[in-house]
């Protein structure tokens, strides 16, 4: 009998005790907070290259839009206004491209065209990603300086399509 009167007396109500675990969370998640990395991903939303409208019979003949493509190359780089190659811009001895005449080539087409906002970006297969990405920045937005020392952004080109440049004439396959 004494040992079932023993076995009683343990047979408290047990108290829940959740301060050491509240204590644990109030550091953890500010710390948790402050060092979590809040990454931010950039999308680019890119386009397909659209079929030349000008040779469809619904356009009226006198409507001549110019269009803006670039055409990289294995060593240069090519403006055409989609029949005819307006300028060409050769690698320099540095490696480098000088990129200044193409930026004003693309503002005073913007001028020209100020409701156009295409433009196409055509590239052989051996062009590096990162002159992709630069010629891509330049079409976007010129950026210059103003007469205060300012620099000024303007947009020219935002909706670019990328596509497959076409085969220079004499060179073969």
């Amino acid at each position: 009998m004494s040992r079932l009167r023993k076995h009683k007396k343990h047979n408290e109500e047990a108290e829940l005790n959740v301060t050491a675990f509240l204590n644990l969370m109030v550091v953890l998640i500010p710390f948790l907070l402050l060092s979590a990395v809040f990454s931010q991903t950039a999308v680019l939303e890119l386009n397909m290259p659209t079929p030349d409208k000008s040779q469809s019979k619904k356009d009226k003949p006198d409507e001549k839009k110019e269009r803006v493509e670039i055409i990289l190359r294995e060593n240069k780089i090519q403006v055409s206004n989609g029949s005819v190659v307006v300028l060409s811009i050769d690698k320099a001895e540095s490696g480098e491209y000088e990129l200044a005449s193409l930026s004003e080539y693309l503002r005073a087409a913007k001028l020209r065209q100020p409701e156009k906002l295409d433009s196409s970006i055509l590239l052989e297969p051996e062009v590096e990603y990162e002159r992709l990405v630069t010629i891509m920045d330049t079409l976007k937005v010129a950026v210059r300086e103003d007469d205060n020392g300012e620099l000024v952004r303007t947009e020219l080109f935002p909706v670019v399509s990328i596509g497959d440049a076409p085969v220079m004439p004499g060179v073969a396959q």
